[in-house]
C-alpha cells in the first residue's frame, strides 16, 4: 500500500520507533507490535496526530519514516468521514494541551494492567509517576489551561470517532489490558492496589508518612530522562517473576495518589503548585484524582486495541517508508 492510498480519517498505528525504550514499554506491556496511533487527515499526505506539545498536522511520509504503518479503516464505509475531521479540527483549533509524552501512557497502562509489581518494578514505577506528576503540574503552572483533560496518542484517536456522532463510534471489545503479557488470575491492577490501601490503611505509620511527603513529586524531582526510565523498567519488567507478588509501597502510593492529583488538576482546571500539596495532606486531595483516574478506566484506549480490538474497523494494508 503507498501513501497515496490513504483515505481521510484512515487509522493509522505505528510500530516502535527505533532506539526509543520508551516504545519498546509501550510493546511490551500490551504483548503488542503498535505503539503509536495517528490518522489522516483531509489528504493523504499530511497525518493528525496527539504529539507534544498539542494535537499537530504532519507529514505524512516523514513521520512514516522506518515506521511500518497499519491501517485502519472503519467498517461498514461511511458516505463521509467529514464529522471525525471535524472533531480533529476542533481539537487542534483549540491548540489542545497536555499532548503529553509517550511516557503518560506507559504510565496508564502501569495502572490499569492487572499486575502485582516486584520491589524492583514498584522503584522504578515510582520514578515514572513522580515525573509525571511533575510535568503536568509544571505545564498547568506555566500555560494556565482550564479543564482540558490530558490524552494519549490513540485516546484522541478513539476520541475524535466518539465526538463524530452515532455510526463512528469505535466499538472495542475484550480490550489489550484482558490479554496483558503477564497476568494472574484474580489479580487486581495497581490502580485499585493502591484506592484499597488508601482506604484501608489506617495505620499511623502509614497516615504520617503521606503528611510528612506531601508533594514528593516536586520537591524530590526525578533527574533521570523519560528514555532512562522506560529502559529501566522494560529491564526490571523481563526480569520479573509472574508469581512474585509485594504490597505496594506506601512511596508508590503517594506517588501514584500525587499522579492522579495531578491528571485531576489539569481536567477541572483547578491550581496545584508544590506549595499546595506541601500544606495539604495527600490523604485529603488525592482521592478525587484517584476516583477520577479510575473512572477514566472504562475508556482508556491503547494503540494495540486499535489494531487487534477494534470489531467495526478492517486493516486495509501496511505501509513501510525507509
Amino acid at each position: 500500500m503507498e501513501i497515496s492510498d490513504l483515505k481521510p480519517a484512515d487509522i493509522l498505528l505505528f510500530s516502535g520507533e527505533k532506539g526509543s525504550w520508551i516504545s519498546e514499554a509501550i510493546m511490551f506491556l500490551t504483548d503488542s507490535s503498535v505503539s503509536h496511533a495517528a490518522m489522516t487527515y483531509t489528504s493523504s499526505e499530511k497525518i493528525v496526530e496527539e504529539s507534544p506539545p498539542a494535537v499537530q498536522v504532519n507529514d505524512a511520509a516523514q513521520r512514516f519514516k522506518g515506521r511500518t504503518v497499519y491501517v485502519m479503516r472503519i467498517d461498514p464505509s461511511k458516505d463521509s468521514m467529514s464529522p471525525v475531521l471535524d472533531a480533529s479540527e476542533g481539537y487542534l483549533n483549540k491548540d489542545e494541551p497536555y499532548a503529553m509524552s509517550n511516557l503518560y501512557l506507559v504510565g496508564l497502562l502501569l495502572l490499569y494492567r492487572k499486575f502485582t509489581p516486584s520491589t524492583q518494578v514498584q522503584k522504578v514505577m515510582l520514578k515514572i509517576f513522580k515525573k509525571l506528576a511533575a510535568d503536568i503540574i509544571k505545564y498547568i503552572n506555566k500555560h494556565k489551561n482550564p479543564g482540558k483533560l490530558p490524552m494519549v496518542c490513540s485516546q484522541f484517536v478513539y476520541q475524535c470517532y466518539d465526538d463524530a456522532g452515532t455510526g463512528y463510534k469505535l466499538k472495542i471489545k475484550d480490550g489489550i489490558l484482558l490479554h496483558a503479557a503477564v497476568r494472574v488470575a484474580g489479580e487486581r491492577n495497581v490502580i485499585d492496589q493502591a484506592i484499597y490501601r488508601i482506604k484501608s490503611d489506617i495505620s499511623y505509620e502509614f497516615r504520617s508518612f503521606v503528611a510528612a511527603n506531601a508533594g514528593i513529586a516536586l520537591r524530590d524531582e526525578e533527574p533521570q530522562s523519560k528514555e532512562e526510565l522506560a529502559r529501566e523498567l522494560v529491564e526490571v519488567l523481563k526480569a520479573q517473576e509472574v508469581a512474585e507478588t509485594e504490597a505496594l509501597d506506601q512511596r508508590l502510593v503517594l506517588a501514584i495518589q500525587e499522579f492522579g492529583q495531578a491528571v485531576y488538576a489539569a481536567t477541572t482546571g483547578v491550581s496545584i503548585d508544590g506549595a499546595d500539596m506541601l500544606r495539604c495532606n495527600a490523604l485529603k486531595i488525592s482521592p478525587s484524582g484517584l476516583s477520577f483516574l479510575k473512572s477514566e478506566e472504562a475508556y482508556f484506549v491503547a494503540p494495540a486495541d486499535l489494531l487487534s480490538h477494534c470489531v467495526n474497523v478492517e486493516q486495509i494494508g501496511i505501509i513501510k517508508v525507509a
